[in-house]
C-alpha cells in the first residue's frame, strides 16, 4: 500500500474548500496529527511572481491575494488566485478545463473537478464584479474553459511576461507543513516502534476503508443546458450526429425531408445538398472526414447507405444493401447496420456483408462500445412503453443478453450511447410518462465505492430525447408533441372546434351520436358522452398503448388496437360501459385495423400470415359470436380496413402505402382507386356514397374523396397554408361526423436540439 498517497488523502480533503463530502470530516477527526512524526516536506518550489498584476480598475497582489477595485478590497482565496494568474498569463488565449485542472490539483488528488473549478471561477468573477453573461475579465468557452479580456499590466518589481503560480502542492504537503513540532529523538524513537508502525497503519487501513465505504463516488450529473436549435421542425426519432463541430439532423419541409446542419454552439441549420430527395444522418466517421447517411423515399422505409465528405463533395453509395441505421466502429475499419430484425457488418467500403444476429424483434439504435468488441442496441423502440429494451452482443455474434433486465421493470429503455471513455452508458427511459435521460456506470474507480446506478440525469418532459455519443455533454431533443382535432365544413373549407378536449384524437363516434370513444392527452382510450361528460378509461395507456377505436352499431362494444409489452400488435375488444378488454382472436400473430359490418355481426381486420413481422399480410372477415375466420379474396399486403356503414364495400391500402383499393360484395372484385406514396388510413361518409383518402407526402397533404356513385375523385381541401406557416407538421383525416364534416387531426409538434453539459465522476 502505497502509504504517504493515503496520507495524502486523509489529511486534505478536510481542508478541500471545494468538496462539500470531504467538509463533513473535521481537521481534528482525521489522521493528520498521527504523521506528525514524518520527516516534513521539501519546500514548496515558487517562480518569482511580480508584486501586482494590474488590469482595469484592478490591482492584485499576487503575493497575499488581496484584490483593490476602486475603494474596496477583497482576498482572494488560493484557488481563485491561481486561475486569474494562469489567465493573465496566456491573456487572449484560450485555456482548457483540462489544463486548469492540471494547474489546480495534482494528479493524486482526488477531488470534484468539475464543481470545484466552477466554484473557483465564481469567487473569482465575483471579487473582480465580473460577469458571466457580458464578461469584462473572464469569458467563458462554452464546454472547454477560459479566456482573460483586455490586457494585464505588471506593476512593482516583477518581471513580464506574468509567470504563474508554481503547481499544485499535493494535499499531504500543504496538511503538514507547520505541524512538525516533534523534537527530532521523539520522531526517531516512534520511527523505531514496532507498536506504533503496526498501530499507524490499522488507522490507514480503517480510515481508508472508512473514505471508501461512507463517501462513494458521486452520480453523474447535469451541470448546465443549452439549446442549439431555434427551429422547432427537426424530424424525430433519428439520431442527431456531431463531428465536434457542426451537428446534422432533419427537418420535415412538406413531403420531403431536409438533412441539416448546424454550428455546435447553436445558429442557423443549412441545407445539405444531397442527390436523394431525403435523407438523414446515421453517424460520422471516426476521423470526422465524412458523414454516413441514409436516404429514403418516405419515413418509416429502411435507407440506401452512402459516404460523403463533412466539407462537402459527392457522396459514394456503400453497396446495394438497404439498412434501418448503420454506425461505425471505433477503428472505421467496419459498419453495422440493421436491416429488418438482423443485425449485419460489412466493411467500412460497403464490402463483404456479414449476417450477426436474427433478432425476435427489429433493432434499432446501434451503440459500438469504445473497445469495439460490443454492440448495444434497441429493439422495440416505437412499438409502445414497456416494450423497448436494451440488448448486447459481442462483435462475433455470442454473449447476446438484456441490458438491465431486472431494473424497472415496468419501463422501456432504449436510444444508448457510450461515453468515449467507456465509463458510462447514457439512455433513455419511461413508464406511462415522459422519457428521461439515465446513465449507468460501467467502470468504477478502484480505490473508491461506486455504485453502477442508473443515475437519472433530467427530470420532466423537457428532457425527454435522444442521443449521440456522449462525452462531456449528451445532444438531445426537446419538444411536445401536441394532437389537436377540428371539423372541417367541405363547403367552406374553414374550421371549427370540434367538441371539448380539443387535444384528444383518433375519436369514433357511436351510431345514434350520442357518445364517443377517443385516446387522451395520456395516451388512454377514453368513452365520453359528445360533451366530454361521463369519461370513463376502458384502456389504460401505460398497459394497452390504445390506437383506432372503432364502436359497435349497437353501441355496446368497441374494438380497438392495442401493444402489450413483448407482444407483437392485437385487437382487443371492450363493453363501451366498461370491463376488462380481451383479445379479438387468440394468438401471438399481429392483428390489427379491425372494424365492423354494418349488422355488427362480424369485423374485418388485417394479420399477418407467419410469426414474423416481414411476413406477408392478408384481410380476414371475424365472426363475432363463434370468431371463426375466412380469408377475404385477393386481399393480400393489405391493411388499414374499413368497412362501408352500408355492409357493400370495405376499402384497404397496400402495406407499402402506394395504392388504395376497393372490395365490392356483389362484384366480389376489387377496383383501384388512387395511387400515392404514403396513403394511410381511409374514411367513409354516414350514407357510404363517399371515400375520404389522403397521401400524407402530396403537395400540401391534400384531402381527397371517391364518390362511388359516379367513381369519380375530387379534391376537398389541401393544407399549404397551414403547413407553410408552420401552424402544423401534418394535417390528417381521422374520422367523419354523424353528419358527415370529416374532421382533422393536426399535429404541432415542436422540437429543437439542445445539449446538456456532464459532470461524470
Amino acid at each position: 500500500m502505497d502509504r504517504t498517497k493515503i496520507s495524502s488523502v486523509l489529511i486534505l480533503n478536510p481542508q478541500l474548500p471545494d468538496n462539500t463530502e470531504f467538509n463533513s470530516y473535521p481537521p481534528e477527526r482525521t489522521c493528520g496529527k498521527i504523521f506528525a512524526s514524518l520527516p516534513p516536506p521539501p519546500p514548496r518550489k515558487t517562480s518569482v511572481s511580480p508584486a501586482t498584476l494590474k488590469f482595469g480598475p484592478c490591482v492584485v497582489d499576487l503575493a497575499s491575494g488581496e484584490v483593490r477595485r476602486n475603494e474596496s478590497r477583497v482576498r482572494l482565496q488560493e484557488k481563485p488566485l491561481r486561475v486569474l494568474t494562469l489567465l493573465a498569463d496566456r491573456q487572449g488565449q484560450l485555456v482548457t478545463r483540462e489544463e486548469l485542472r492540471k494547474h489546480l490539483w495534482p494528479d493524486e488528488t482526488f477531488v470534484d473537478f468539475e464543481s470545484g473549478l466552477n466554484t473557483a471561477v465564481s469567487k473569482l468573477r465575483e471579487a473582480l464584479s465580473d460577469n458571466a453573461e457580458k464578461p469584462r475579465y473572464i469569458e467563458t468557452i462554452p464546454r472547454r474553459g477560459y479566456r482573460f479580456l483586455g490586457k494585464a499590466e505588471i506593476t512593482g518589481n516583477g518581471s513580464s511576461p506574468i509567470p504563474a503560480l508554481g503547481p499544485a502542492v499535493a494535499p499531504a504537503d500543504e496538511a503538514l507543513r507547520g505541524q512538525d513540532t516533534v523534537p527530532i529523538h521523539a520522531r526517531a524513537t516512534a520511527r523505531s516502534s514496532w507498536k506504533v508502525q503496526v498501530l499507524r497503519g490499522a488507522l490507514v487501513a480503517a480510515a481508508a476503508f472508512a473514505l471508501w465505504w461512507f463517501t462513494p463516488l458521486p452520480p453523474p450529473a447535469v451541470l448546465h443546458t443549452d439549446q442549439i436549435t431555434v427551429t422547432s421542425r427537426i424530424d424525430t426519432p433519428v439520431r442527431p450526429v456531431s463531428d465536434g463541430e457542426r451537428i446534422y439532423y432533419i427537418e420535415r419541409d412538406g413531403g420531403h425531408w431536409n438533412l441539416m446542419r448546424t454550428s455546435l454552439g447553436g445558429g442557423d441549420g443549412q441545407r445539405v445538398n444531397v442527390a436523394a430527395g431525403n435523407a438523414m444522418p446515421l453517424d460520422i466517421a471516426p476521423d470526422k472526414s465524412s458523414i454516413l447517411i441514409g436516404t429514403f423515399e418516405k419515413r418509416g422505409d429502411e435507407n440506401q447507405l452512402w459516404t460523403m465528405p463533412v466539407e462537402g463533395g459527392a457522396a459514394t453509395r456503400l453497396g446495394n444493401m438497404t439498412a434501418g441505421s448503420a454506425m461505425y466502429s471505433p477503428d472505421a475499419k467496419t459498419i453495422a447496420y440493421t436491416r429488418g430484425n438482423s443485425i449485419w457488418m460489412m466493411d467500412a467500403d460497403g464490402g463483404h456483408p456479414r449476417l450477426v444476429l436474427n433478432a425476435a424483434g427489429a433493432p434499432t439504435w446501434l451503440a459500438w462500445a469504445p473497445d469495439g468488441k460490443r454492440l448495444r442496441f434497441t429493439i422495440g423502440f416505437g412499438t409502445g412503453d414497456e416494450s423497448a429494451s436494451i440488448w448486447e452482443i459481442s462483435r462475433d455474434g455470442t454473449g447476446l443478453h438484456k441490458v438491465l433486465a431486472d431494473w424497472w421493470p415496468s419501463a422501456w429503455k432504449c436510444c444508448g450511447a457510450w461515453t468515449p471513455d467507456g465509463r458510462y452508458f447514457v439512455f433513455s427511459a419511461a413508464s406511462g410518462g415522459p422519457a428521461n435521460m439515465w446513465a449507468l456506470r460501467e467502470h468504477g474507480a478502484s480505490w473508491r465505492r461506486s455504485p453502477p446506478g442508473p443515475f437519472q440525469l433530467t427530470s420532466g418532459p423537457a428532457s425527454s430525447g435522444t442521443l449521440d455519443r456522449p462525452g462531456s455533454s449528451i445532444l438531445f431533443y426537446n419538444g411536445v408533441w401536441r394532437d389537436e382535432t377540428e371539423r372541417l365544413d367541405v363547403k367552406t373549407g374553414k374550421f371549427s372546434p370540434l367538441l371539448p378536449n380539443a387535444h384528444a384524437h383518433l375519436r369514433s363516434f357511436s351510431s345514434d351520436g350520442k357518445w364517443i370513444a377517443y385516446i387522451d392527452s395520456r395516451g388512454s382510450l377514453v368513452r365520453s358522452q359528445t360533451d366530454g361528460t361521463q369519461p370513463v378509461v376502458l384502456a389504460a395507456a401505460e398497459i394497452y398503448h390504445p390506437y383506432f377505436p372503432r364502436w359497435s352499431p349497437d353501441g355496446r362494444w368497441i374494438v380497438f388496437g392495442a401493444s402489450l409489452a413483448g407482444k407483437p400488435p392485437n385487437s382487443f375488444l371492450v363493453p363501451a360501459s366498461g370491463g376488462h378488454p380481451e383479445p379479438l382472436l387468440p394468438g401471438d400473430l399481429d392483428m390489427r385495423d379491425a372494424d365492423w359490418s354494418n349488422d355488427g355481426r362480424k369485423l374485418v381486420l388485417s394479420r399477418v400470415v407467419g410469426p414474423k413481422d416481414s411476413d406477408p399480410r392478408e384481410l380476414v372477415l371475424v365472426d363475432f359470436e363463434t370468431r371463426r375466420t375466412e380469408k377475404l379474396p385477393g386481399s393480400e399486403n393489405l391493411f388499414a380496413s374499413r368497412w362501408s356503414l352500408d355492409g357493400r364495400f370495405i376499402s384497404a391500402t397496400v402495406d407499402d402505402q402506394s395504392q388504395l383499393r376497393l372490395w365490392d360484395f356483389s362484384s366480389k372484385k376489387w377496383s383501384l382507386i388512387a395511387r400515392g406514396t404514403a396513403l394511410g388510413i381511409s374514411v367513409w361518409s354516414p350514407d357510404s356514397r363517399y371515400l375520404y383518402f389522403q397521401d400524407l407526402l402530396s403537395a400540401g397533404q391534400s384531402l381527397r374523396r371517391y364518390d362511388v356513385q359516379t367513381r369519380r375523385v375530387e379534391l376537398v381541401a389541401e393544407f399549404s397554408e397551414i403547413l407553410n406557416a408552420r401552424a402544423a407538421d401534418r394535417c390528417a383525416i381521422e374520422g367523419v361526423t354523424p353528419d358527415g364534416a370529416p374532421f382533422i387531426g393536426f399535429n404541432r409538434g415542436a422540437f429543437d436540439l439542445f445539449s446538456d453539459a456532464l459532470r461524470l465522476p
